[in-house]
């Protein structure tokens, strides 16, 4: 990893548009009447929650180990900015986060022609790509302005690694006595997108940043279908029409709710946390508005 991305850091970045601070979004009154004052139905949450998550093996990931981002292929303020950004967003959604000098293990890559760049890659360091089944292999090298791919390994309940047999396939012991839980948990051990140089043009650090996290910290990815959604994960999607400066209510719902449900139960009990997290959020949030 370290070979490609110090080689990533010689290329030059694009220029990045000025950040601009969440409160000079313009709001009119029935932005506040629906979000304020109704919240988020929980039927909207909870189609929101289906049409951008991935569920590996019954089970939604996310990271188990301290979150450590990287950025290669713009400058260094932009890139401590957008490493910067993607911490806070972490604490908030109740991940942890690594100290100073920790080991990267979230990589964002900005690079000039990003589907040449990660084919190359593949085929130069294959590790890059960990233990990707062929779809999602596919999936990653498929050409578009965002290339984005994880490793993910499951673990018992507690979070220890699987054991393996002589045939070196693994095997997780169960110890769990609840019908509930599954007895195992879905953990990110790394997170790596890859996007377009031309594509960054006239997107915020912020938005860059908080487009990172979705995809890492949640694994989330647009809707299949193209529907619209009032998410950050559609920043760079053809055609997309969004234009907030940050994360949406939603968007910081999915992300908490993931991080503060239990991890080792199926993806339908995950998501149902995530849906109620962000009904809980939208509510909150009504009664501060109100006069």
């Amino acid at each position: 990893m370290r070979i490609a991305l110090l080689a990533l850091a010689l290329l030059a970045g694009p220029a990045l548009a000025q950040d601009k601070p969440a409160q000079q979004k313009p709001k009119d009154d029935s932005d506040i009447v629906v979000v304020g004052a109704k919240g988020v139905p929980p039927k909207a949450a909870k189609r929101f929650v289906r049409q951008i998550s991935s569920s590996v093996e019954g089970q939604l990931a996310r990271f188990a180990e301290p979150v450590c981002p990287i950025v290669a292929g713009l400058g260094p303020d932009a890139a401590k900015a957008i490493e910067a950004r993607l911490r806070a967003v972490a604490l908030d959604a109740g991940a942890t986060v690594g100290e100073a000098g920790c080991r990267p293990n979230i990589a964002l890559m900005v690079a000039h022609d990003a589907d040449d760049f990660v084919k190359a890659l593949h085929k130069r360091f294959p590790g890059f790509f960990g233990n990707l089944k062929m779809v999602d292999l596919r999936k990653a090298l498929r050409d578009g302005p965002v290339h984005a791919w994880s490793t993910i390994e499951v673990r018992d309940e507690l979070g220890n690694q699987v054991g393996g047999n002589d045939d070196g396939i693994k095997y997780v012991e169960r110890f769990s006595a609840s019908a509930i839980t599954m007895g195992t948990q879905q953990v990110t051990v790394k997170s790596i997108v890859v996007i377009d140089d031309k594509a960054v043009i006239g997107k915020s650090v912020v938005q860059i940043a908080d487009y990172l996290a979705m995809r890492t910290l949640a694994g989330a990815r647009p809707p299949r279908d193209g529907s619209a959604v009032d998410s950050i994960i559609t920043l760079f999607d053809q055609g997309s029409t969004f234009s907030d400066p940050e994360l949406t209510a939603l968007d910081q719902g999915f992300l908490q709710g993931l991080y503060k449900s239990r991890a080792d139960v199926n993806s339908i009990k995950q998501s149902g946390e995530i849906a109620r997290r962000i009904v809980k959020n939208s509510k909150d949030a009504g009664e501060e508005k109100k006069p």
